[in-house]
């Protein structure tokens, strides 16, 4: 929403207007803030039931991320009635469904716990969303990044930069392989 607090589309709502698909994954929880701005519409950005509410609503075909308690009854549902996989890890989605959202508690986790989660989210997303011919979004954030630069916390840190310069690297190698995909 704008600072009045109108309506703004966003990049999934004006792709899928050209047929292109989107996903979106992050290591914290996924109504934080940076996932849920390509998905949400509401200005209070603590009320997780309502910007869950939202993803379902929205034309996000993938949503992958930490645990989240804005998933209520009402928005499992709801989620349920839109054809929404539900899952409670990566390891366990099927992938081939048409909408999914993964909570999965091990994505919240420090990398030493975490392992390699986050490559093996995006190789799967990325697998998903390159089937579609027209094209897709793709937004990865690695937010434990900034957890552990808030905490000092020098080498889970430097783990963590590691890990989503991993994913990086994996999304520079399907840009060159491909030859119209921008990293940004």
């Amino acid at each position: 929403v704008d600072k009045d607090g109108r309506y703004l589309k966003q990049i999934p709502e004006i792709i899928a207007k050209k047929g292109k698909v989107s996903g979106l994954m992050t290591t914290g929880d996924v109504t934080d803030a940076t996932p849920a701005d390509f998905y949400a519409h509401t200005n209070n950005r603590d009320d997780s039931k309502v910007i869950i509410a939202d993803f379902i609503k929205s034309k996000v075909k993938v949503l992958a991320g930490g645990t989240t308690d804005g998933l209520s009854e009402e928005n499992i549902s709801e989620a349920k009635k839109k054809n929404i996989s539900l899952y409670n890890s990566t390891s366990s989605a099927e992938f081939s469904k048409d909408r999914i959202l993964i909570t999965d508690p091990l994505a919240s986790k420090n990398y030493a716990e975490r392992g390699r989660w986050l490559g093996e989210t995006f190789d799967k997303t990325l697998a998903k969303l390159n089937q579609n011919k027209n094209g897709f979004f793709m937004m990865v954030e690695a937010s434990r990044t900034d957890i552990t630069a808030h905490g000092n916390h020098l080498g889970n840190e430097i783990q963590e930069l590691l890990d989503f310069d991993e994913v990086v690297g994996k999304a520079l190698k399907f840009a060159d392989e491909d030859g119209q995909t921008l990293v940004v």
